[in-house]
């Protein structure tokens, strides 16, 4: 899975798969990096943004990705 991001770094749904990959794999850390990677290169996911708040420490909203310049 790690190869297919490395392939194809810019899109948001290898970004996301791989993340959800490493969650089922218990890498909670490693996930939220991915989940976060994906939302950067496209914003327009609630599911994502769902389970992002769902993972944070307080279960706090968290603060919108940074938009990509490019």
């Amino acid at each position: 899975m790690a190869k297919a991001v490395a392939a194809d770094p810019e899109s948001s749904r290898v970004h996301l798969e791989y993340a959800q990959f490493l969650l089922k794999a218990g890498e909670r850390e490693k996930a939220v990096v991915e989940f976060r990677k994906s939302l950067q290169i496209n914003p327009l996911q609630p599911e994502t943004s769902a389970t992002l708040t769902e993972l944070s420490p307080t279960g706090s909203q968290l603060p919108p990705p940074k938009p990509q310049t490019k």
